[in-house]
């Protein structure tokens, strides 16, 4: 940005990433508060079970998140080789 390249895509895709990293975190407390309340529960089993699928939803985000933050920085390499490219020039 200091060298007038144009990051509005980037700071979109960053703020992508942001989100999805956001999200995995609620998701991620969410399923610790189920681990931590399923003894406390009439059926435990079902609540670690429900708990398990909120651990595979947190995984999914972690994913998602991981996938924005790849893109970031492919987008960042890319920006960087045409810049070089057009030094070169």
């Amino acid at each position: 940005e200091e060298r007038g390249a144009d990051v509005s895509a980037l700071k979109l895709l960053l703020e992508d990433a942001r989100a999805a990293i956001d999200a995995a975190s609620v998701k991620l407390d969410t399923a610790a508060a189920s681990l931590r309340t399923a003894p406390d529960t009439d059926n435990p089993a079902d609540a670690i079970g429900n708990a398990r699928l909120l651990m595979e939803e947190v995984k999914t985000a972690l994913r998602d998140a991981h996938a924005a933050l790849v893109e970031v920085a492919v987008e960042i390499k890319k920006g960087q080789l045409s810049a070089d490219s057009e030094d070169e020039l």
